[in-house]
């Protein structure tokens, strides 16, 4: 076994015969097979998110410009095509079936809803359709998330919308600890528990420190575990009271209430949810996959290998 970071590496040295075990790319599975190669997909349990920065130093404070970054972007379409069907487009982060799904806010792909809540931002002066949005992601080697990124930058471009995409630790770090970006991808938190989004979206996590004069309150502050700078007191409350019992009916409606104010504000969009593809050697066996890629030897001492 090694790691490898170049899927299509480790899919040649599977078929040279020099790993037995690999993680590829949804591309190389059909081919893998027919070498007589066995295959699985695991569904990651966790989301590319993109945080919005919500502060006055961005477009994205206007409710309006992130909603319609939701319509905007055919996350759908990228699950379908890019993930082959195998990944997930979802709206809610509170991703527990008992948490009430009917009836919720949904963000399905649509060019001509995302145009009007922009063009109505731009009669306020919230938007403007000359200056670039400025999305960060870390690693632009990381196929998944670059696709995704350019696939939404080319939609929203036919409704007049220029996105500037930013790759490097260096400068997204800058830019993020100075406030100076709107929008922001990577992955995000394996919500289990409705209570692990206190971390990620509660006021009392936004950052203390602000990026510049510490006098002027809209300005982006960092350091702390809320990094879009998003606070809703009734969500803030709502959360709180999931937070305070063991009853899970008093949970579901608490988290509910939470749910629907988070869908209205989406101070983050979920991306999509990565599907993760795996090929190993018909001499392998007890293997079993896993979404999360970095938990692949979770079961290991329950495989063996004949010949």
């Amino acid at each position: 076994m090694k790691t490898i970071q170049d899927f299509a590496i480790s899919a040649a040295q599977l078929q040279a015969g020099d790993l037995d075990f690999a993680q590829v790319t949804l591309n190389d599975l059909a081919g893998l097979e027919a070498a007589g190669f066995v295959s699985g997909v695991g569904v990651a349990p966790f989301p590319i998110q993109t945080d919005y920065n919500t502060t006055a130093a961005s477009v994205m404070q206007d409710v309006r410009v992130r909603q319609a970054m939701m319509y905007g972007c055919d996350r759908q379409g990228f699950v379908d095509s890019f993930l082959q069907g195998k990944g997930k487009k979802l709206d809610t982060y509170f991703f527990p079936p008992w948490v009430p799904k009917d009836g919720i806010k949904e963000y399905n792909h649509d060019l001509a809803k995302a145009k009007e809540l922009l063009d109505a931002a731009a009669a306020d002066g919230k938007f403007n359709y000359d200056t670039s949005i400025r999305w960060m992601s870390w690693n632009k080697d990381a196929r998944d998330r670059q696709s995704y990124i350019e696939d939404c930058q080319s939609k929203m471009a036919t409704i007049g919308v220029k996105i500037e995409i930013i790759n490097g630790l260096e400068v997204t770090d800058k830019l993020g600890k100075e406030g100076n970006w709107d929008m922001q991808l990577y992955g995000g938190y394996p919500v289990q528990d409705p209570n692990a989004l206190t971390v990620p979206l509660l006021c009392g996590n936004i950052g203390k420190e602000p990026a510049n004069d510490p006098k002027n309150a809209d300005l982006y502050h960092w350091g702390g575990s809320n990094a879009v700078n998003w606070c809703n007191k009734d969500f803030d409350a709502a959360m709180l009271a999931g937070q305070k019992t063991a009853d899970e009916a008093t949970r579901a409606a608490a988290y509910k209430t939470a749910q629907d104010i988070f869908l209205e504000e989406v101070p983050i969009q979920i991306s999509y949810i990565n599907a993760n593809a795996y090929a190993w050697s018909s001499k392998l066996s007890g293997v079993v996959v896993y979404g999360d890629p970095s938990q692949w030897a979770l079961g290991i001492m329950k495989w063996s290998k004949s010949g």
